[in-house]
C-alpha cells in the first residue's frame, strides 16, 4: 500500500485562502497575506527556508546538508532545474522531491520499484525533513501574525510527523 496526498491549490488559490481566513474581501486579503508572505520570507529573514540553516554548525546556506540533499536527488535520478534560484535544500524542493518519491512509488508497475520508491522517501525522511521541519514550523508559528501562516505551519509539521510514522510502518525501519 502506498502513502500519498497532493494538495493541488493553484487553481482555488483565492478561494481556499478566503476560506481559511473567513473573508469576503479577496483583493484586501491577497495584499494581507502577500505583506506577511515578504515580511516572514523575504528580504532579511525571519524565517529561513533552508534546511543547512537549521542542521549545520554555521547556520549559512549551503553548507553539506545541501550537498547531501543534491546525492539523494540524484539517487532518485532527479536533478533541480539549473536555471533554478534556490539550493536544493529549500523547504519547496524537499517537499517536491518527497512527493516526486510517493508519486513514482504509487505509479511503480512493479513491487521492488514501490519499494524502491519508498525506501528513498523513508530516508529521505528520516535524514533530512523530520530533522528539522519541527524548529521551522514552529520559527514561523511564533513569527506568523496571522492565522493562516500559522495553520500553515500546523498543518506541514504535522503532516511531515505523519507521513514519515507511515512510511516507517508500512516499509520497515
Amino acid at each position: 500500500m502506498i502513502f500519498c496526498v497532493a494538495f493541488s491549490f493553484r487553481s482555488r488559490k483565492r478561494t481556499f485562502i478566503a476560506a481559511a481566513l473567513s473573508s469576503p474581501d479577496l483583493s484586501a486579503l491577497s495584499s494581507v497575506l502577500q505583506e506577511e508572505f515578504t515580511r516572514l520570507f523575504v528580504g532579511p529573514l525571519p524565517i529561513p527556508l533552508y534546511e543547512s540553516v537549521y542542521r549545520s554548525e554555521s547556520g549559512l546556506v549551503n553548507q553539506e546538508e545541501t550537498a547531501a540533499v543534491r546525492r539523494q536527488y540524484q539517487e532518485a535520478g532527479l536533478l533541480l532545474h539549473p536555471d533554478s534560484s534556490f539550493p536544493e535544500d529549500h523547504i519547496g524542493a524537499e517537499l517536491e522531491f518527497v512527493f516526486f518519491l510517493c508519486q513514482r512509488a504509487a505509479q511503480a508497475e512493479k513491487e521492488s520499484d514501490q519499494k524502491s520508491f519508498s525506501r528513498l522517501q523513508q530516508e529521505f525522511l528520516r535524514d533530512h525533513l523530520s530533522l528539522w521541519i519541527a524548529p521551522l514550523c514552529d520559527r514561523l508559528f511564533s513569527a506568523a501574525r496571522s492565522s493562516y501562516f500559522q495553520g500553515v505551519a500546523k498543518m506541514t509539521k504535522g503532516f511531515i510527523t505523519w507521513d514519515f510514522e507511515e512510511v516507517v510502518s508500512n516499509f520497515g525501519k
